[in-house]
């Protein structure tokens, strides 16, 4: 069974990856995907709540005591998490994603909010990778 420390890659990886999906896409077939407003939007949100989900789980990890290991076969690593990266990595997703929702919600979903939620999906991506 994988542990949870395998998994950290997912959290500035999902953004990443659902920015550059969307951004092809939009290269690609420009206005199909600006009509496709929610379903892109969805993606690229759902993309910011999981790695903000995945934060929390590691501070909550980090705050209880539980230290992840790392085993490769006969080579083991205990790594003790870094309490502080892991908040403002949770802090971050939560304010990108109080952003996109709010710009979701309040924007005029025309020719460039999809360009807009991509590129602040990529640098939220580039901030969480810290």
């Amino acid at each position: 069974m994988p542990s949870l420390l395998d998994t950290a890659w997912i959290i500035p990886g999902l953004p990443f990856f659902a920015s550059l999906l969307m951004g092809t896409l939009l290269l690609s077939f420009n206005t199909t995907i600006n009509r496709l407003t929610k379903p892109s939007s969805f993606i690229l949100i759902s993309s910011i709540a999981i790695s903000t989900a995945l934060s929390g789980l590691f501070l909550n990890r980090h705050l209880t005591g539980n230290i992840a290991l790392f085993d490769a076969g006969n080579f083991q690593l205990f790594i003790h998490l870094d309490s502080f990266s892991e908040l403002i990595s949770l802090s971050t997703g939560l304010i990108i994603l109080i952003i996109m929702l709010a710009s979701f919600l309040r924007l005029d979903r025309r020719k460039g909010f999809i360009r807009y939620i991509t590129l602040l999906t990529l640098s939220s991506s580039l901030i969480l990778l810290y």
